[in-house]
């Protein structure tokens, strides 16, 4: 079995993991509400998709550093487990990643132990820097003892209805990247990783949109873009160009894109045919388009990149 993937984002000078299972989404903060309890670590509370949920201060509740200073929060991350929901403040995301579960997450909390050492998982060092694995159940055990029922009432006085298990829901959870002015959702589970900061070696004699080769530890992955069959203009690579590392069928390569911008998750049933926007090569591995609020999302498929004529030269070369 492998080791579940981890959402890795960056606050106050720290990174965080969660699993990403527990990740329901990334969204801008529209604006914050006062919190009146008493739970450390709480910045404020939010109404989300009928829900009352507290934003939280992972570096607060982690770390002796205690609050920070006062300042605008943009972008949050909702989690949820076992039918809690809370949120957390982010600075930016960073990556998704595997990871071995630390500790049991079902296991009691000892009311002998440092709060501080409940919320924290593990500590491990990750791209130059410690990496703190945080646990879900700690935080939504503490939310719950805070606020009980998160449903938001009616005018009525009823409840807004049940909580929505996300293990009741056929939903999947899909990577967000722009490239442009396109919002691609590209489906967690191939991804291995995002990455910055690489250097891409030019090919020759292939086709414009395989961009190069680049080493990553060792192995040497062709770098894709899609942008022609987007109508866009090829990217400009330079040093924080971003690459979204992915694998299907036993064969990796590096998409890439402008920023990855965060996570969602997404019902089977949400997402729309995309007939208009499929002609060309697009065709291909478009499955269609999810509308939001925000800017559409195309829904791709990586097994069908892979069969893309383009890619057969290129894959799987020896470091």
């Amino acid at each position: 079995m492998q080791d579940p993937k981890h959402f890795v984002y960056a606050h106050r000078g720290f990174q965080y993991a969660v699993p990403v299972e527990n990740v329901l989404e990334i969204v801008e903060l529209p604006s914050l509400l006062p919190f009146h309890g008493t739970m450390r670590g709480a910045l404020g509370n939010m109404v989300h998709r009928e829900h009352l949920l507290p934003v939280l201060d992972a570096t607060d509740l982690s770390t002796s550093l205690g609050p920070g200073p006062e300042r605008q929060i943009e972008t949050i991350v909702v989690i949820q487990h076992d039918g809690v929901f809370c949120a957390l403040a982010i600075d930016r995301y960073i990556t998704v990643v595997q990871l071995a579960s630390p500790v049991d997450a079902a296991a009691p909390v000892d009311p002998a132990v440092d709060g501080r050492q409940q919320i924290v998982e593990a500590t491990l060092g990750f791209r130059n820097n410690s990496l703190i694995v945080l646990s879900v159940a700690a935080l939504t055990r503490m939310v719950r003892d805070q606020f009980g029922d998160q449903h938001v009432l009616r005018e009525d006085g009823d409840a807004t209805g049940p909580v929505e298990d996300v293990a009741d829901v056929a939903w999947n959870g899909y990577l967000c990247a722009r490239i442009g002015t396109v919002v691609l959702g590209i489906p967690i589970e191939p991804v291995l990783e995002v990455i910055e900061n690489y250097e891409v070696t030019p090919l020759f004699l292939v086709d414009p949109s395989l961009r190069g080769l680049i080493n990553l530890r060792g192995q040497v992955l062709a770098v894709l873009d899609i942008s022609g069959d987007l109508g866009l203009p090829f990217r400009t690579l330079e040093e924080v160009s971003q690459f979204v590392i992915v694998r299907a069928d036993d064969t990796e390569f590096a998409l890439c894109v402008d920023k990855v911008v965060g996570q969602r998750r997404i019902r089977q049933a949400q997402i729309e045919s995309a007939d208009s926007l499929m002609n060309g090569e697009l065709a291909k591995y478009l499955v269609g388009v999810h509308q939001s609020d925000a800017d559409p999302t195309l829904i791709i498929s990586v097994p069908n990149i892979l069969q893309l004529t383009r890619l057969q030269s290129v894959l799987n070369q020896p470091a």
